[in-house]
C-alpha cells in the first residue's frame, strides 16, 4: 500500500427521511449541517427528539430511519496516474457512493466492510465524495444487526473510514489456513494488477513471526507471474524442520504475525504491496460426541450475544472494548460466544484471538429458507444472505477465534436448501465448524449431511436437553417442574438406549417464532439419534426483578424508559419500597436455577457444549432481565465470579444427590463427579467432602485416596454418605467438595428437620380441642367468620380462595419475561406462564422462628409453594410475611403467608394447604406458624375489612 488517508472527522450532512434525495440529486449538493464520523445520527442527536416511551426495549430518543447523506472533499496528495484508490467504510448499512456526482456503486452488507474502487472516478486524485446511507428497505430483516431489541437500527458509518492508495498491484484478500498437525500453511492470494500493466514477474514472500517477537520464525518466497486484472495465487508452505508452531486455544492463544508481500519490477518501475494478518495454528475435528481442537477435547461453555451496548446503540469498533467484554466473560467461566443473528466487527475477532475466546457468528436472519417454487421462497433475500456468508468468511475467516458458523436462528423451510448452502460454504472454506442454524425446526429437528454439530433444545417433544422452556413450548424443563435435586442428566434424552417411532405424516403446527407465532408444516419421521456433537441452545433464561438503581447508568443514546415505566407502575401499586428486596430475592433464586441447569449440562457426557441465555441482561423482547450481569456486563451483586465458576468453568467438581431436604437420622448420600477439560494434570491430590452446620460449626469429613486427575469430559469417583445428626430445631448444612490444594471447589446447602412422628391431621384435631384461648385452625371461611367475630386468633389456610383473587404457585422463577410469552401463549390459545419470580421472605419474622429459611426461596419451599394458590392483595396495605414476587408487567401484591386484623379477631393467613401435606418441611412450617399464632407476639399491624375477606374466601 502506497498510503492511507483517514477520512474520520467532520462531514457535511443531511437527513432525508422522505427518501427524496436520489431523485432530487442530493449527491450533487453541499449541505450546511455537519456530523462527526465515525458515528451515528443518534449519537449526533440529528432529527427531532421523539417523546414516545418504548416499553418492550430501550428507547432511542433520536431514532431515525430513512436516507442520510454524508459528503466531503477528498484528495490524494501524492496521487500518480495509475494509482488504485480504494474507499473503505468498515461498518454501515446500505451504502451508495458518488464522486463529483458520478455514481460509483452500492453495497448492502450488514456485517462486513463496504469497499469501493474509486480509481476510475477520482480524477487527478481529488473530488467530492457523497455517501448515502439507508437503514430501510433491506433485502433481509437483519436479525439482531438491526433490531431495536439489541443494537438498534442505527444510521451512520462506524470504524475505519479511509482511502487506501496502491501503486500497480494490490493484495485484495489473503486466505490463510494453518494446519497444526501437518505443520503446513496454505495460502490463497487475490492480487489486483493495474490494467495498464500487461504482465510482470514477481515474488510472493511469506514470513511468520511470533506475535510480540521481532525475529522471523519462518520466511519463504515463490516466483509468480501476474497479469492485468485479478490474479489468484495459491501455495502450501511446509513448516516441517522449522521450530514447532505452538497451537492456538483458550489456554495458550499463541498468535503468529504473517506478512505476505508481493513485489516485482517492470519497465514502469517497481510495484509492491503487503498485508499483515495474525493467524493461529489449529486443527478442528469431531467424533459423534465431541469437539477436538488440536487433538484435545473441547467443551463449549458458551453465551448468547446480541451485541447489546446501551451507551452507543451499536457494537464497539475497538479492540480494547472487546477485550474487556471477553475477559469479563472468561472470568465467569465462558469460553465461547454465539452471536445471535449477527456478526461482530473485526475488533471483536482480534480481541478474541488475543484472549482465547471461541466465536460463532451467525447469518443475520431469523425466518424461512425455502426452495424455488415453495410458498415462502424469496430469491433476492436468499441470494443476499448467502453472499453475506461468503463475505463474513472472506473478511474474518483468518482469525483463529472464528471457530463456528451458523446459518441463522430457529430457521424453518427446506432442509435440502440449507444443506446445499452449508456444502457451498465448506467447498470454499473448511476452517470452521458449520451448522444449519440454532434450534432449527424446533419440535421436529433434523441433522443435515453437512452439519458439523447440532444446536437445539430437544430431539422430540419429550426428549428435552435444556432445563427450562416457555409455556407455549411445553412440556417444560426439569428445573421448572421437578423437585430440586442434583442427579439429573440429559444423556438418555440425547442418545436413548432404545429408539421410539415418531408420529408419521405431515401436519401443520403453530410455533413460537421470535416475539410472535408462525404456522409451519412438521413432517414426522423415525426418532432422531444424533451422530455429531450436540450443543444446547439458549439455556437458562431465568428472570430476575429489575434493579432500578441501574437507571442512572444509561447516559448514552438509549434511555431505559421501560425500566422507568416499570418503576412507576410499582409506585402506583404501593410497593416501590420492596423493589430492592424483590430484585435480590428473585436474583438469588435465578442463581440457584442456573446452578442446577449448568451442573446438569456438565453431568451430561453426551453434551458437547451449551450456550447460556444469558450471562448478561437482555434489554429487549419485553425486557428480559435474565443475567447475573447487567446490560453493561457489570456484576449485579447476586453471586461473585469465583462462586459462579465453581459450577461454570473448565473444571467443575460436583456432587450428585437426590434431595436438598432431609429428616434427622437420614443419610445424605452422594456421588462425586468431575468434569475436567483443563489439559493441565493434577497430581497426587485427593477429594475432600465436608458437611458443616452453618450455625454451630459442627463438621463432618470424608476424603478419597490420593490420585491423578487428567483431562476427561466426566469422571465418577467415590460415593459417600453423611448421617444427618439429631437436631432439636431445623438446620442448614453446607456440603463442600474440593480437590485439596487447588482452587477447584463447589458447595451446596441442604436442609435438615427434626422428625415429626404424628400425622399433621392428628395434630390439628388435638389443637382444635384445646381451650378457647388457643388459635382456631381452619380452612373453612364460615368458621373463620365466626372466630373473628368472637375476637379469636385464627390460623387460616386459604385453599378455598376464589379464582379472581388467586395466583397459582410455582417454585421456579419466570422464563425470559412475562410480557412476551404471555402474549405468545394467548395468541396460540395455550396456557399462559405463571409469571412470578419466587419469594421474598421476611426470615426474621417471629412466624418463621421455628422454620429454617433465607430471605429468598430455597428448596425446602418447593413442596410448600408448588401448585398452591397465592392471594392477590391488590388495593390493600398488607405487608406479607412471605411475599410472592410478581413480574413488572402485572405488579400484583401477592401473599403466600400474611396477617391482618379482621373484625374483632386476628388472622394468620397461610395459602398453602399445610393441613394435608405430609412433607417434613411443610409440617415444620405449620408448627412454626401455629407457635406464632398462639403467642403474644401475634398482633397484626394491618387491617382487612370482613367484606374483603368474604370476597376473597367466602
Amino acid at each position: 500500500m502506497k498510503s492511507k488517508i483517514d477520512l474520520s472527522g467532520m462531514w457535511e450532512f443531511c437527513l432525508d427521511g422522505d427518501k427524496k434525495g436520489m431523485e432530487q440529486e442530493f449527491y450533487n449538493r453541499h449541505f450546511s449541517d455537519t456530523i462527526a464520523l465515525p458515528g451515528t445520527t443518534s449519537e449526533a442527536k440529528k432529527g427531532g427528539r421523539r417523546e414516545k416511551r418504548e416499553i418492550g426495549y430501550l428507547t432511542e430518543p433520536y431514532h431515525f430511519e430513512g436516507y442520510a447523506w454524508y459528503g466531503r472533499e477528498v484528495e490524494v496528495k501524492d496521487y500518480q496516474p495509475g494509482d488504485q484508490v480504494i474507499l473503505k467504510l468498515e461498518r454501515t448499512r446500505k451504502s451508495y457512493v458518488w464522486i463529483d456526482g458520478v455514481f460509483v456503486g452500492s453495497r448492502e452488507s450488514f456485517c462486513t466492510s463496504h469497499i469501493y474502487d474509486l480509481t476510475a472516478y477520482l480524477m487527478q486524485g481529488r473530488g467530492h465524495l457523497s455517501v448515502m446511507i439507508s437503514n430501510v428497505d433491506y433485502k433481509a430483516p437483519g436479525g439482531h444487526m438491526t433490531s431495536p431489541d439489541t443494537q438498534t437500527n442505527w444510521n451512520g458509518i462506524l470504524g475505519e473510514i479511509s482511502l487506501r492508495v496502491y501503486r500497480g498491484v494490490r493484495l485484495k484478500d489473503v486466505f490463510a489456513e494453518s494446519c497444526w498437525k501437518k505443520r503446513q500453511l496454505k495460502i490463497a492470494v487475490n492480487a489486483a494488477v493495474d490494467d495498464k500493466i500487461s504482465q510482470f514477474y514477481a515474488k510472493l514472500a511469506v514470513s511468520l513471526c511470533k506475535k510480540g517477537e521481532s525475529v522471523d520464525w519462518f520466511c519463504e518466497s515463490v516466483p509468480v507471474q501476474l497479469t492485468a486484472g485479478a490474479n489468484e495465487i495459491t501455495h502450501t508452505f511446509d513448516l516441517k524442520g522449522q521450530n514447532e508452531p505452538e497451537g492456538w486455544n483458550e489456554y495458550t492463544p499463541v498468535l503468529y504475525e504473517m506478512r505476505v508481500e508481493i513485489s516485482g519490477e517492470t519497465s514502469g518501475g517497481t510495484y509492491a504491496d503487503e498485508k499483515k494478518i495474525c493467524i493461529g495454528f489449529r486443527d478442528l475435528t469431531t467424533d459423534e460426541r465431541s469437539f477436538y481442537l488440536n487433538g484435545q477435547p473441547l467443551l463449549l461453555r458458551g453465551k448468547h450475544d446480541g451485541m447489546i451496548f446501551p451507551l452507543t446503540g451499536y457494537a464497539p469498533m475497538d479492540v480494547q472494548s472487546w477485550e474487556k467484554v471477553f475477559l469479563t466473560a472468561k472470568d465467569y467461566g465462558i469460553n465461547h460466544y454465539r452471536f445471535h443473528t449477527c456478526c461482530p466487527p473485526e475488533a471483536a475477532f482480534v480481541a478474541a484471538d488475543e484472549v482465547g475466546m471461541y466465536l460463532e457468528p451467525e447469518l443475520p436472519f431469523w425466518g424461512t429458507i425455502a426452495a424455488e417454487g415453495e410458498p415462502e421462497y424469496d430469491k433476492t433475500r436468499q441470494e443476499f444472505l448467502k453472499q453475506e456468508g461468503y463475505d463474513i468468511l472472506r473478511e474474518y475467516g483468518n482469525h483463529p477465534s472464528f471457530l463456528l458458523f451458523s446459518l441463522g436462528n430457529e430457521l424453518w423451510g427446506n432442509p435440502k436448501v440449507l444443506d446445499e448452502i452449508l456444502g457451498d460454504y465448506k467447498a470454499v472454506d473448511r476452517r470452521h465448524w458449520y451448522v444449519q442454524g440454532s434450534n432449527n425446526f424446533q419440535f421436529v429437528p433434523t441433522v443435515l449431511v453437512n452439519d458439523d454439530f447440532f444446536c437445539g433444545v430437544r430431539f422430540s417433544k419429550e426428549r428435552l436437553f435444556r432445563g427450562s422452556y416457555a409455556m407455549c413450548d411445553a412440556p417444560q424443563g426439569h428445573v421448572q417442574v421437578k423437585r430440586p435435586e442434583m442427579e439429573y442428566s440429559y444423556d438418555d434424552k440425547i442418545r436413548p438406549a432404545q429408539k421410539a417411532e415418531m408420529e408419521s405424516g405431515v401436519g401443520e403446527i403453530e410455533i413460537q417464532f421470535g416475539t410472535g407465532t408462525k404456522k409451519v408444516k412438521a413432517e414426522g419421521k423415525e426418532e432422531l439419534i444424533p451422530h455429531i456433537p450436540v450443543v444446547s441452545h439458549e439455556i437458562g433464561q431465568y428472570e430476575t426483578y429489575p434493579d432500578y438503581r441501574e437507571i442512572e447508568k444509561y447516559t448514552g443514546v438509549l434511555v431505559p424508559e421501560n425500566l422507568k415505566i416499570f418503576k412507576e407502575r410499582l409506585e402506583q401499586a404501593g410497593m416501590v419500597h420492596m423493589a430492592q428486596k424483590f430484585f435480590q430475592a428473585s436474583g438469588k433464586l435465578a442463581v440457584q436455577c442456573y446452578k442446577r441447569e449448568l451442573e446438569t449440562a456438565f453431568k451430561s457426557r453426551e453434551l458437547a457444549g451449551f450456550q447460556i441465555l444469558d450471562l448478561q441482561d437482555f434489554t429487549g423482547q419485553g425486557t428480559a432481565l435474565v443475567g447475573i450481569l447487567n446490560a453493561f456486563m457489570e456484576n449485579k451483586g447476586l453471586i461473585t465470579a469465583d462462586d459462579w465458576r465453581s459450577f461454570c468453568s473448565d473444571c467443575v467438581l460436583m456432587l450428585s444427590f437426590p434431595s436438598f431436604v432431609y429428616e434427622e437420622g437420614m443419610k445424605f448420600s452422594y456421588r462425586i463427579l468431575f468434569s475436567n477439560m483443563n489439559p493441565t494434570e493434577l497430581k497426587d491430590a485427593r477429594i475432600v467432602v465436608t458437611m458443616q452446620n452453618k450455625v454451630t460449626g459442627e463438621r463432618m469429613r470424608n476424603e478419597t485416596e490420593r490420585m491423578h486427575f487428567t483431562q476427561t469430559r466426566l469422571s465418577e469417583y467415590a460415593d459417600g454418605t453423611f448421617r444427618i445428626p439429631e437436631c432439636g430445631v431445623p438446620q442448614v448444612y453446607e456440603v463442600h467438595v474440593e480437590i485439596e490444594g487447588s482452587s477447584i471447589e463447589n458447595s451446596y446447602e441442604i436442609y435438615a428437620f427434626p422428625k415429626c412422628h404424628s400425622k399433621l391431621g392428628d395434630v390439628v384435631n388435638i389443637l382444635r380441642q384445646k381451650a378457647d384461648t388457643l388459635p382456631v385452625i381452619t380452612d373453612r371461611y364460615e368458621e373463620l367468620k365466626r372466630a373473628v367475630a368472637e375476637g379469636r386468633k385464627v390460623l387460616f389456610f386459604g385453599t378455598g380462595i376464589r379464582d379472581a383473587y388467586a395466583m397459582i404457585g410455582t417454585y421456579c422463577t419466570d422464563f425470559w419475561c412475562y410480557p412476551m410469552f404471555a402474549s405468545i401463549s394467548e395468541s396460540m390459545n395455550r396456557p399462559k406462564p405463571v409469571g412470578t419470580m419466587g419469594l421474598y421472605i421476611r426470615s426474621e419474622h417471629p412466624a418463621l422462628a421455628e422454620f429454617v429459611t433465607e430471605e429468598y426461596e430455597t428448596p425446602q419451599w418447593w413442596d410448600i409453594v408448588t401448585e398452591e394458590k397465592n392471594a392477590i392483595l391488590d388495593g390493600t396495605d398488607i405487608e406479607p410475611i412471605v411475599w410472592v414476587i410478581d413480574n413488572f408487567a402485572r405488579n400484583h401484591r401477592l401473599g403466600l403467608i400474611y396477617e391482618a386484623k379482621v373484625d374483632n379477631g386476628s388472622v394468620l393467613f397461610c395459602q398453602p394447604d399445610l393441613l394435608h401435606k405430609d412433607e417434613i418441611a411443610a409440617k415444620w412450617l405449620f408448627y412454626s406458624l401455629y407457635q406464632y399464632a398462639a403467642s403474644e407476639r401475634f398482633v397484626p399491624e394491618q387491617t382487612m375489612e370482613p367484606g374483603q375477606i368474604e370476597k376473597m374466601y367466602g
